[in-house]
C-alpha cells in the first residue's frame, strides 16, 4: 500500500516537471530547460546515485531515489525561473532576453 503511494507521488511529480519543461520549451525558453536538466543530472541524481551506492547495505532502492530527488530539484529550478521571469514582466511589461 505504502509503496504504491509512493510510486503515484513519484509520477505525478515527474509529470508536473515534464509539463513545466514542455511550457517553457513551448515559451522559447529552450536554453534554460537544456540547463536545468543537466544541472538536475550532474548536481543531483549522480551524486545522490553515488552516494546511495557506497554505503552500507546499498539498495537498488537507495540508488533508485536519486530520480525522484532530481526531479524535485528540477521543479525548483523551473518554478524559481517562473517567478523570476513573471517579476520581469511585471516590472518591465515584457520578459527579458531569452535564455
Amino acid at each position: 500500500m505504502f509503496l504504491s503511494r509512493v510510486r503515484q507521488a513519484l509520477s505525478l511529480a515527474v509529470n508536473r516537471e515534464e509539463l513545466v519543461s514542455a511550457v517553457l520549451n513551448g515559451n522559447g525558453r529552450t536554453g534554460f530547460v537544456a540547463l536545468q536538466g543537466i544541472l538536475s543530472t550532474f548536481l543531483v541524481r549522480i551524486p545522490v546515485s553515488y552516494y546511495m551506492s557506497t554505503r552500507p547495505n546499498a539498495s537498488l532502492m537507495g540508488v533508485g531515489l536519486a530520480a525522484p530527488a532530481a526531479t524535485v530539484f528540477g521543479i525548483l529550478l523551473c518554478l524559481g525561473y517562473y517567478f523570476v521571469l513573471k517579476q520581469e514582466i511585471t516590472n518591465n511589461g515584457k520578459a527579458g532576453k531569452r535564455v
